[in-house]
C-alpha cells in the first residue's frame, strides 16, 4: 500500500490533471491522502467531487487547524498517514504512469539491501511550462545538481535540494522525521536530514517521472543555476547569511552539533559546484 500525501491551496486551475495522473498510475494499491489548507476557490468542490466518484481511492482530511501553510499541512498529513510507504505530492504537477512503482521498486531493493533503517527514495524531474510544453529534460541538469552527491549526508546538510513532490518514505522515515521542528525549513529538507542522520539512506533515481510545472504561483521552483545567478546570490551577503543561518538552526534542531564542521562541508561543496 502506498499513501500519497497532498496539500491543496486554492488550486483549480491545475488540480483535475494532477488527480487523473493519480489515478492513473500503473501501481494501483494506492490511496490520496488530502487536506486542504483554506482554499477560497473551487477546489474543495472539486476534492468532493474526485472522492465522490473514486472511492477508497482519495480520501479527505478534515481539521481545525486553518490555513497553516505547505511546512505544517505535510506534517499534518504525515501523522495522519499509516501506510508502509509514503509520498508527498504537489497540486500543480502531473505524475508520469509509473512514477509510484518506479519508487515502490526502487525502495523494496533498498529495503532488501539496508534492512531496517530508515529510507528515502527520490527522483529526477522534468521541467516544463504551465502548458506541460518542456523547459528541460532533467531538474538536476538545470539547476546543476550532482545526482552521486544527493545521497550523501553531508551535502544534504548544507544543500537541501531533495524535492519533496519527487520522494518515497518508507514507514521507519515517515516515523522518524515527526514532530517537525519549528527550525525546519521546508517538509522535504527536514525528512532527508532526518533520514540520513539517522542513519538511514537516499536513494536517486536519474529518471524523471513527473511533470514540474513552473508558473507564477510555485511556492518552490526550478532554478537555472547559470553563472550570472551564482554571482548575484553570492554577491547578496545578507540572503547568503539568512541562508545558512536558517540551515544552521534547523541542522541543530535535527540534533547535529558541530559548526566547525558544517562550515568546512559548506565550503568544500561550494568548491565542487557552486552553490549547489
Amino acid at each position: 500500500m502506498v499513501e500519497i500525501l497532498l496539500s491543496t491551496y486554492n488550486g483549480e486551475r491545475y488540480l483535475s490533471q494532477l488527480l487523473n495522473s493519480l489515478l492513473t498510475q500503473t501501481w494501483q494499491d494506492l490511496q490520496v491522502l488530502v487536506r486542504d489548507d483554506g482554499s477560497t476557490d473551487s477546489t474543495c468542490t472539486l476534492l468532493r467531487q474526485y472522492a465522490e466518484q473514486n472511492e477508497g481511492k482519495i480520501r479527505l482530511l478534515a481539521d481545525d487547524e486553518g490555513n497553516v501553510g505547505p511546512k505544517r499541512a505535510f506534517e499534518l498529513l504525515l501523522g495522519a498517514s499509516s501506510a508502509p510507504y509514503v509520498m508527498f505530492c504537489d497540486q500543480d504537477d502531473v505524475w508520469l504512469p509509473e512514477k509510484v512503482s518506479a519508487a515502490r521498486q526502487a525502495m523494496k531493493q533498498a529495503e532488501a539491501e539496508h534492512p531496517g533503517v530508515p529510507l528515502v527514495v527520490a527522483t529526477d524531474l522534468k521541467v516544463v511550462d504551465e502548458n506541460l510544453n518542456e523547459i528541460a529534460p532533467s531538474f538536476w541538469k538545470y539547476s546543476h545538481i550532482k545526482q552521486a552527491l544527493l545521497c550523501r549526508k553531508e551535502y544534504a546538510m548544507v544543500n537541501p535540494v531533495t524535492t519533496g513532490c519527487t520522494m518515497m518514505l518508507n514507514r521507519m522515515a515517515a516515523r522518524g522525521s515527526l514532530p517537525f521542528a519549528a527550525e525546519a525549513r521546508m517538509h522535504d529538507s527536514w525528512v532527508t536530514l532526518k533520514t540520513l542522520l539517522a542513519g538511514g539512506r537516499l536513494v536517486a533515481l536519474s529518471t524523471p517521472y513527473i511533470l514540474y510545472r513552473q508558473h507564477g504561483g510555485n511556492q518552490i521552483g526550478a532554478i537555472e543555476m547559470q553563472s550570472s545567478y551564482l554571482k548575484k546570490k553570492m554577491t547578496s551577503l545578507g540572503r547568503v547569511w539568512h541562508d545558512n543561518a536558517a540551515q544552521w538552526r534547523m541542522l541543530k534542531a535535527a540534533g547535529y552539533g558541530s559548526l566547525a564542521r558544517y562550515l568546512f562541508y559548506k565550503f568544500y561543496f561550494l568548491t565542487k559546484q557552486g552553490e549547489r
